[in-house]
């Protein structure tokens, strides 16, 4: 019974932390500064990105 609640426990710190990383990482890919400015000015500041993407609601995402 120990190993079961010890297995349990491990599954979910594991499972926990994921979805901590997850989220935070998401949060903190996105650049303040970025935020509100037109397509022209973002490629200004940071140059020619990586790749686009449509963002399937007309505009598009600038991957650097």
């Amino acid at each position: 019974m120990k190993k079961v609640k010890f297995i349990l426990v491990i599954v979910s710190a594991i499972l926990f932390q994921s979805c901590y990383t997850t989220r935070y990482t998401y949060v903190g890919n996105v650049l303040d500064d970025a935020i509100g400015k037109d397509k022209n000015q973002i490629l200004r500041i940071y140059g020619v990105p990586d790749r686009t993407m449509d963002d399937g609601k007309g505009g598009t995402l600038l991957i650097c």
